[in-house]
């Protein structure tokens, strides 16, 4: 604020901060909490506006994956860049991660899977003759098939970055696939995984989708009215999870979600145990 502003400007300043539940803030006093909850630091909303402060680390769609296990771990994570103090333990990993840990590891096989799915896509639905050697064949060879048929309606984008705004804040993330209808139809979504289905996990998986559902609203490659295609393509069960769902439903759980990245007092502690950051958690 300048010298000139006038006393009824100052009166009319509405200073936004978290909202915060005040016997949970209470509860969180010995968490030392930074200054930037407890005041507004001299930041006030400019003009007519009335945003939200919030902490924002860097966001990317896979990031949001320890949001969803814990607000706290998001905070060490992607907010203070702390390196994980311990190791996570076996049940942190998805049953994909577990499958062929001797042989090679999940992160290893599921990278090829996709882009050898990814390859079949752009070069009409030919890989290479080495595709077919290893335990992997018949996985994409099914995910392939499944998708063959459909190219006759639709325009499949295969591995395309985005880059969109989730409430105001530019979240970058690259989708297995998409599909748009060449005529008039819903577009549909996919997400290609590997290993068993594993319930515990579904919840990530459809958080994911659904971010990538609101980027097609934000972009404008979807009416505001229409509704999206998700479908969870588990490749090894030869199975497909479908759901379908609309700008309205979707907008206040990724809301939700976005918000609780500026709550670390907030820890579920179901996935305490699985947390590499328990030696320094002070839950």
């Amino acid at each position: 604020l300048d010298k000139t502003t006038d006393a009824q400007t100052l009166q009319s300043i509405k200073i936004t901060t978290v909202e915060l539940d005040e016997d949970k803030f209470q509860s969180t006093r010995h968490t030392h909490l930074p200054l930037f909850f407890q005041d507004h630091v001299g930041i006030f909303p400019k003009g007519t506006q009335n945003p939200q402060l919030a902490i924002a680390g860097e966001l990317s769609v896979t990031r949001l994956n320890a949001l969803i296990d814990c607000p706290r771990k998001f905070y060490f994570q992607n907010t203070l860049k702390i390196t994980p103090t311990s190791e996570a333990k076996i049940g942190a990993f998805p049953q994909e991660d577990l499958e062929e840990i001797q042989v090679v590891s999940s992160a290893e096989r599921g990278t090829l899977i996709h882009a050898l799915i990814s390859q079949g896509l752009s070069e009409n639905f030919v890989v290479p003759r080495s595709a077919f050697q290893g335990t992997h064949h018949k996985a994409i060879e099914w995910a392939l098939n499944e998708l063959r048929p459909l190219s006759e309606k639709y325009i499949l984008e295969s591995e395309k970055a985005l880059k969109f705004p989730l409430f105001d804040f530019m979240v970058s993330g690259i989708p297995d696939l998409i599909l748009y209808n060449k005529e008039e139809g819903m577009p549909e979504i996919w997400d290609f995984k590997t290993g068993q289905i594993n319930q515990l996990n579904l919840s990530h998986y459809w958080i994911q989708l659904k971010v990538y559902a609101y980027a097609l609203f934000q972009l404008k490659k979807v009416e505001a009215n229409a509704k999206v295609k998700l479908v969870l393509s588990f490749v090894d069960v030869q199975k497909n999870l479908v759901l379908e769902v609309s700008l309205k439903e979707i907008t206040p759980e990724l809301f939700d979600l976005w918000q609780s990245q500026n709550q670390p007092w907030k820890i579920k502690t179901e996935h305490c145990s699985q947390c590499p950051y328990g030696d320094i958690c002070p839950r």
